[in-house]
């Protein structure tokens, strides 16, 4: 008699600890789920679905890029963008040769909005046919939502033809969040492109859960003011949280998208900023996988 109320006692406990478990493992999955917003550029068609689990949960820390130098190197809350972003004096410089690596990874991204202005952004290369640039270049409520084009130019120079040709975005992913809250923290943008310039042009790698507290880091881009002149800045990050940046590389409107990147590996696209520091979206465990999903 005793033998069998340990046993059911035992069989209670299990079960209570078994359902705690479970009930915790569907809280964790609850939370998180990461809804995700696609627009097809050609068909109009606007879908909503949630990140996969094998896609929000990895244990790789990084991604290559398509040159084997990477590879041996590197094992707010408001829609109003600030476009300035220089602190004291400004330190960029015109990059002489944008077709040489890691340059030619880099885009000028001329488009129009949904409400008909035509501006330009930076985007960056991640693959073959996939490239990043930050989520208001490509949704922005104010000024028509949706974007209607977007076209790839990498490594390119104003009154020059483009090096490595060009692509057009075909389909763009944003996080629910940033159509919902707008935010620094989801600033961020997967572009599908309809050809695979990314084999000429070469790509970045990308990287997740490095600290770059007080490291230096470089932001490369296509400053709207200068209408296709790629210029580039270094200066340290000064603070970091999971989702953001926080740091002192000059950067003005148009580098909106840029890579910030150390060593030829990319961890954060820039965002925004004004004349006290500049704000860029750092990639987490989810967003990574999910880019790294779309190789």
């Amino acid at each position: 008699m005793k033998l069998n109320k340990i046993i059911i006692f035992s069989t209670v406990v299990c079960t209570l600890f078994m359902g705690g478990i479970m009930t915790k493992a569907a809280d964790r999955v609850d939370n998180e789920s990461i809804m995700c917003v696609s627009k097809d550029l050609k068909t109009q068609e606007i879908e909503v679905y949630s990140l996969p689990i094998d896609v929000s949960k990895s244990m790789t820390l990084f991604a290559p890029g398509s040159d084997e130098q990477n590879v041996a190197t590197n094992i707010e809350n408001d829609f109003g963008i600030d476009l300035l972003g220089i602190i004291g004096d400004d330190n960029r410089k015109i990059v002489s040769d944008p077709t040489a690596t890691p340059y030619s990874h880099i885009c000028y991204a001329p488009f129009t909005y949904g409400n008909g202005s035509a501006v330009s952004a930076t985007a960056w290369l991640a693959g073959p046919s996939v490239a990043v640039t930050s989520a208001h270049c490509v949704y922005d409520a104010g000024k028509g939502g949706w974007i209607k084009s977007m076209r790839l130019y990498p490594g390119y120079t104003s009154g020059k033809s483009a090096p490595f040709g060009s692509a057009n975005v075909v389909k763009m992913h944003v996080y629910q969040s940033w159509i919902d809250e707008g935010g620094a923290k989801n600033d961020f943008a997967i572009l599908e492109l309809d050809r695979p310039i990314g084999n000429n042009a070469g790509y970045f790698g990308f990287a997740y859960g490095t600290s770059l507290v007080n490291q230096k880091v470089r932001i490369t881009g296509y400053p709207g003011n200068r209408q296709g002149i790629m210029k580039k800045s270094v200066n340290i990050v000064y603070k970091e949280t999971e989702k953001m940046l926080y740091h002192y590389v000059d950067t003005t409107g148009g580098q909106s998208g840029s890579p910030l990147y150390r060593s030829g590996i990319v961890y954060g696209v820039q965002s925004r900023g004004n004349t006290q520091y500049n704000i860029a979206y750092r990639f987490t465990e989810a967003s990574f996988n999910w880019l790294l999903s779309f190789r």
